[in-house]
């Protein structure tokens, strides 16, 4: 394993006073890799991940809050990296408030994970970055974090043999708890939510994508089915919950052509091609408040919005590839 560098600044003592041990700065889509790191650090590091305290931040008048956090009240933080981070309101705080607690203090307490390639924030000292997450998954990504986290000043807690007892016995729990869930009327019920609102959020999307300039065509002729059009390129959205009692079969998935399908498809003559496609299975997170997707290929889990963002980015990649007619 790639092995992430040592700490070019002192460390700060374990009793420094923060509140986290690791804070996460992520896109939306990149919540369900987030999760899945901070499953890995479960019972040995304190996490802060944003939308699991909104609530308590609002309540605190949120962009101080928010800024204290990856300013000063964090050990260390970890930002999971793709263009656009730092566009977005809440990302841009975390960056600002990186930046000029790096300003001050040095870099050595963020760990910078490249989510698409090598692209990283021209800002960063390429010293403290780690490429190995696609190779090496969450517990790699974990066992990085845990290494910084010592080399600034933390003592990872060790968990006795009681308390990992105990954490075994929370975990059979909630996925006892879960596949209940998934497999009852409600599962089925949470599905089509979840469904709805992944083909929604690609809605949503949509204008944003042709403010910016990109000419796109949409069909929604059925609550579970959208096609979006531009550049020769064609994005069919949908899911399906085959069985009105049970969730645990919905899938939700997206294909991309090249050519024109839907209901447009009589608009040309060349057979369209599929390119890819890509299918996600129906889950929760803590509890049904919480639905996600889980790509098939790997697990990786999406909420419904990132999921879109996701989708709307395969597409948007074969349009910049597409020849200028």
């Amino acid at each position: 394993m790639s092995r992430y560098p040592e700490s070019s600044g002192s460390a700060l003592p374990a009793d420094a006073g923060f509140d986290y041990d690791v804070a996460f700065s992520f896109l939306q889509e990149d919540e369900g890799a987030v999760r899945e790191i901070a499953d890995a650090l479960e019972g040995r590091l304190k996490t802060f991940i944003y939308s699991d305290h909104q609530k308590e931040l609002v309540a605190k008048e949120g962009i101080e809050a928010f800024s204290n956090v990856f300013g000063r009240q964090s050990r260390i933080v970890v930002v999971l990296y793709r263009p656009g981070w730092g566009d977005t309101k809440w990302t841009r705080i975390e960056e600002t408030a990186i930046k000029n607690r790096g300003l001050d203090d040095g870099f050595g307490f963020v760990v910078m994970v490249p989510m698409t390639g090598n692209a990283t924030p021209r800002w960063f000292p390429r010293t403290y970055i780690w490429y190995g997450l696609a190779q090496y998954g969450a517990r790699g990504a974990a066992a990085v974090i845990e290494a910084r986290f010592g080399e600034a000043g933390g003592n990872v807690h060790v968990e006795s043999a009681a308390e990992h007892a105990a954490r075994v016995a929370r975990q059979k729990q909630a996925d006892a708890t879960r596949i209940a869930y998934l497999n009852s009327t409600d599962g089925a019920t949470g599905a089509s939510r979840a469904g709805e609102a992944f083909l929604d959020a690609i809605d949503q999307i949509v204008p944003n994508v042709q403010n910016a300039g990109i000419s796109l065509s949409r069909d929604r002729t059925s609550s579970n089915w959208l096609v979006l059009y531009s550049s020769g390129y064609t994005l069919e959205a949908s899911y399906d919950v085959p069985f009105l009692n049970v969730g645990s079969d919905a899938r939700a998935r997206f294909v991309l052509h090249e050519g024109r399908v839907g209901p447009a498809r009589y608009l040309q003559t060349k057979r369209p091609r599929q390119l890819s496609e890509e299918t996600f299975a129906f889950s929760i997170g803590n509890g049904p408040d919480e639905p996600l997707w889980r790509r098939q290929a790997n697990s990786r889990a999406f909420t419904p919005a990132s999921l879109a963002e996701y989708t709307m980015k395969r597409l948007i990649e074969r349009i910049e590839s597409a020849p200028i007619a």
